[in-house]
Order: structure tokens, then sequence, then C-alpha cells
């Protein structure tokens, strides 16, 4: 009871902010949602934003860039790594040295890695702990 009590209050307070609890999918002519706990990371091909689910699925996002993206998404449990992903922290695994300045970021299945900007690696490592 505690725990469904501690989740209605998390989506009150990210309703408050403005924070996304899904995203919308665009599949031909129809939407579907799927929830951010469902999500592993976002990525932006050009013009085009993809969710990546927890079954490898890349989905088609309705939203125009990741940079709205991300002001639509809680801070504490999402991090942009470089200008074409943004990552969920729950699904981290693992991160390891990429460059002297850059570090592979590994989520559960260990085989998808995906790589810090140089200047956001400094701010990721400090995220993550917290």
């Amino acid at each position: 009871m505690e725990e469904v009590s501690s989740l209605l209050k998390r989506n009150q307070n990210r309703n408050a902010l403005g924070l996304l609890s899904r995203v919308a999918v665009k599949k031909g002519e129809s939407l579907y949602f799927i929830e951010l706990d469902q999500v592993v990371y976002f990525k932006g091909e050009g013009s085009v934003i993809k969710a990546i689910d927890v079954k490898g699925k890349s989905n088609i996002i309705c939203e125009n860039s990741l940079l709205e993206l991300q002001a639509k998404l809680s801070p504490s449990d999402f991090f942009r790594i470089n200008r074409s992903e943004i990552v969920h922290k729950k699904y981290i695994r693992r991160i390891e040295s990429y460059t002297k300045s850059s570090v592979a970021v590994y989520f559960q299945d260990n085989q998808i890695s995906l790589v810090t900007s140089q200047s956001n690696t400094s701010a990721f490592r400090e995220w993550l702990v917290n």
C-alpha cells in the first residue's frame, strides 16, 4: 500500500511540474503510449526521435526535438549524455572509461553502449551518484 501511495505522489509531483509520465508513439495513422519507466534511452536521428524500450524495440515518438523532450523529462531520472542521446538512470548497469574525457554507458543487457560527450562526462558522473 505504501508503494502505491508513493507512486501516486510521484505522478502528482511530475504532473505539477509539467513533466511527462509517458510518451506518444506514432505507428502508421495511430498513436499509442509507452510509460517512461519502460524507456531505456532516447535517440535523436536527424528530425526523428526514437524511444528504445526494455525489449530493445525502437519506437518513433511524437516530439519535435531532443531539447524539447529533455525539458519534459524528470532530471533525476533522465540525463542527456551527448547531442543525440538521453539515458534513463534506472537501466544503467555500468560505465567504463572510453577516452580520457568520456565514458561508455552500458545498460542491463551489456550489449549496447552509448558514449558521453566530453563536455557532459563530468556532470553525468555527478548525476549518476546522486
